[in-house]
């Protein structure tokens, strides 16, 4: 693995809500096409395994030179301005011969409006249906 790729959620003591991996299951051959090595990867920050540190340690110790850590966060709130960031200044100092990038969260952008408009439109189908019943 030369590249890692880490999506970094909140967690939740719900188990079902940490399902992050399947997005790292969605990315993976977008970015990765034929690609059959683990390397887009998700942790959380808390509440449930993997964490974040072992999985930068995961990603070094299967051969990764560079890691891209991607906070899986709608707003840069403190988790992504603070707590995150200095996870990843600890894995520097842990790992200095591996290049670290750090990139903006989700945030405002068109596609995800999008993403809320299609979810704004088939509730309202589905509570138009049910009212039918």
């Amino acid at each position: 693995m030369k590249e890692g790729i880490l999506l970094i959620g909140h967690g939740s003591p719900k188990k079902e809500a940490n399902n992050l991996d399947q997005v790292a299951a969605m990315l993976h051959p977008m970015l990765h096409a034929g690609c059959t090595e683990g390397c887009v990867k998700a942790a959380y920050f808390q509440y449930v395994e993997p964490g974040i540190q072992d999985t930068i340690n995961e990603c070094v110790q299967e051969g990764a030179h560079k890691v891209i850590v991607h906070p899986f966060f709608i707003s840069s709130g403190v988790h992504v301005t603070r707590d995150i960031p200095g996870i990843v200044e600890a894995a520097r100092k842990l790992h200095p011969q591996v290049e670290f990038i750090y990139t903006e969260p989700l945030g405002i952008h068109e596609k995800l409006a999008q993403v809320v408009m299609e979810r704004i439109m088939a509730a309202e189908k589905r509570a138009s249906a049910e009212k039918k019943k």
